[in-house]
């Protein structure tokens, strides 16, 4: 691959995981709303939301070193910033219910797990691959940390369900 190719397809990739950054402080916002919420998980809530915080941090790092090390990654390849912008809406639509007060824990629970749900099972998740050890390990820090979250959440609600 030619170098100006490279530093094209490493911009556009640069694009995607910042739009996956501002994703996860997003998803922060909603965890730490939630936590204010429902004040009886707030240490759960606060957790959820500092490691989404560190995902963001992460990919906002990754976007960087893309365009300055002219690396691209591996399992972008046709997607672009529409395939971010659908779980944006729908992280979106979960805040503004939050702070309208329209959602009642199980609710805020499923909403959350739906979004840790989308995510797992989004091509980006699935595919995404770095050619560096030290890229690859941020991106499998993320897809365990966020495979955890799903397990958490479904935790919280089958205790909900059981009482």
């Amino acid at each position: 691959m030619d170098k100006e190719l490279a530093i094209k397809i490493s911009r556009q990739q640069q694009a995607i995981l910042q739009a996956l950054g501002n994703n996860e402080e997003t998803i922060a916002r909603l965890y730490r709303a939630l936590a204010k919420k429902f004040p009886g998980y707030k240490d759960v809530w606060a957790k959820l939301a500092a490691e989404e915080e560190e995902h963001a941090r992460i990919f906002d790092e990754m976007a960087g070193q893309l365009v300055k090390d002219n690396i691209v990654l591996c399992g972008l390849e046709g997607l672009g910033r529409k395939d971010t912008a659908k779980i944006t809406s729908l992280i979106e639509n979960h805040l503004t219910r939050v702070i309208q007060g329209q959602m009642n824990l199980p609710t805020a629970i499923a909403a959350a797990l739906s979004i840790e749900q989308s995510l797992i099972e989004s091509p980006l998740f699935k595919q995404l691959w770095a050619p560096s050890d030290d890229l690859d390990n941020k991106l499998q820090r993320i897809k365990l940390e966020t495979t955890s979250h799903r397990q958490t959440l479904e935790s919280m609600l089958d205790t909900l369900h059981n009482t």
